[in-house]
């Protein structure tokens, strides 16, 4: 999912860990199974930010990326069929 807010609307901390953003910032939120090491999700942040520098010229520095992790007991992929041509989407669902 994609929302685009207008100025102001966005309340953030512009030096957050003492990384200068611009009003450019892009928060990005992944819900993902627990288990991955420190090392990838590191890996995994620095090639979205290097991929959305190289495609449409996004500051590094404006990337903020925040996982949700969660036991793969939890997660759960169901599908639906759409209205529209009978497309399939898929809902992420964490049980409780």
């Amino acid at each position: 999912m994609v929302t685009e807010h207008p100025n102001g609307y966005l309340v953030y901390d512009p030096d957050y860990l003492n990384i200068r953003r611009s009003d450019e910032v892009v928060f990005i939120q992944i819900t993902l199974n627990q288990g991955r090491s420190l090392e990838l999700k590191k890996a995994l942040y620095a090639r979205i930010a290097e991929l959305l520098h190289q495609e449409v010229g996004l500051r590094k520095e404006d990337v903020l990326i925040n996982l949700i992790e969660v036991p793969k007991e939890k997660l759960v992929l169901r599908e639906r069929r759409g209205p529209v041509r009978n497309v399939t989407a898929w809902t992420l669902v964490i049980l409780n």
